[in-house]
């Protein structure tokens, strides 16, 4: 070392003086690849070869390590061969990069654990990525996904409706809830799924990519499938016996009816707002005046105090059908408190 400016002497803790006497290593970790050796290297690389720049871990007087981008220069000065060493302190940027690291690492970790599908795709339905779970859950490896369109593993009934969301999410530029479809399991069988993409975009704006994330709902599927035909059961059986339900939740003030409970009414489902307590004073409006307050004060009794009721009255529909009907509730109670009525 020939000579050093004052910001190397504040940097490294020493004078002048000091660092004329000690080697490139004696400001370095001196640990491979940071040596007097590594430096040397790179000197003789800069006198032979022009130019160069590398990043260099330092170490000042104190023993505190400090990250440098050096760049070195060769030059005659007083017709002597030299080399000019100019270094930028970079500890912030490598900072950052070792915080962008280990979000990296636990970005990846989260990725090959996922239970989900996780995906990107390119602006021509063609995979460039699929998470370890495609293996998992479809039994796909994720190599062999890459450079495959999606088409080729969505149900043909469900093609359609996954471009036009493609096309959706491209021009809204943002995420949009995604439609549910099948995907080919590599046993043969569909399974449902449903999905989120995001677009990505590269810093001047042109498109990347999207990132996809898809769930199994299979289960849910066939579990909303076997209640819309155990419903449709219910109904039918409600239908040829006469018979409709509701239900009453005192917490949430809250009624349901059963569609053969409508009937009864000669309503539509559409006529009284969902689950509003409006459902209680149009059935009552059916009684005659004179029984109305007993079937209103029953129905009371059973919400505060949970005693059942069983009654023959006769009811006037909303076309002016006139019947008798039997009205009856009881109560579903929990620690002595009544959860719901149900008649």
């Amino acid at each position: 070392i020939v000579d050093v400016n004052q910001t190397t002497c504040e940097t490294f803790g020493y004078s002048a003086e000091e660092i004329k006497h000690l080697e490139v290593g004696g400001l370095s970790l001196n640990q491979p690849p940071y040596t007097s050796a590594e430096a040397v290297a790179w000197i003789r690389k800069a006198h032979l070869e022009g130019p160069q720049r590398f990043e260099w871990l330092a170490q000042d007087r104190k023993g505190r390590l400090i990250w440098f981008e050096n760049n070195l220069l060769h030059a005659r000065i007083g017709g002597k061969d030299r080399i000019l060493v100019f270094g930028r302190n970079i500890d912030d940027r490598k900072q950052v990069e070792g915080e962008l690291r280990k979000s990296e690492q636990r970005f990846r970790f989260l990725v090959d654990h996922s239970y989900d599908l996780i995906w990107t795709l390119k602006s021509d339905g063609v995979f460039s990525y699929a998470s370890p779970s495609w293996k998992t859950r479809l039994g796909y490896e994720p190599s062999y996904m890459t450079d495959k369109a999606f088409q080729l593993f969505v149900h043909p009934d469900d093609v359609a409706a996954c471009e036009d969301y493609m096309s959706r999410v491209l021009e809204a530029q943002s995420t949009l809830p995604g439609p549910q479809y099948r995907i080919r399991h590599a046993d043969g069988t569909w399974r449902w799924h449903e999905a989120g993409m995001t677009p990505t975009y590269a810093e001047d704006g042109s498109f990347m990519y999207f990132v996809g994330v898809a769930r199994d709902i299979t289960e849910r599927r066939r579990a909303e499938m076997a209640l819309g035909r155990s419903e449709a059961l219910l109904n039918a059986s409600q239908r040829l016996a006469h018979i409709g339900g509701w239900e009453w939740h005192p917490s949430e003030q809250t009624m349901t009816w059963t569609d053969e409970t409508y009937r009864i009414h000669d309503l539509d489902p559409g006529d009284i707002a969902e689950e509003s307590e409006a459902h209680i004073a149009r059935s009552l409006q059916c009684y005659d005046d004179h029984d109305r307050p007993m079937v209103l004060a029953a129905f009371r009794r059973c919400v505060e105090q949970g005693i059942p009721y069983d009654i023959d009255v006769p009811f006037t529909t909303f076309k002016g059908r006139r019947l008798w009907i039997r009205t009856s509730a009881h109560a579903v109670m929990d620690d002595g408190k009544v959860r719901r009525v149900v008649g």
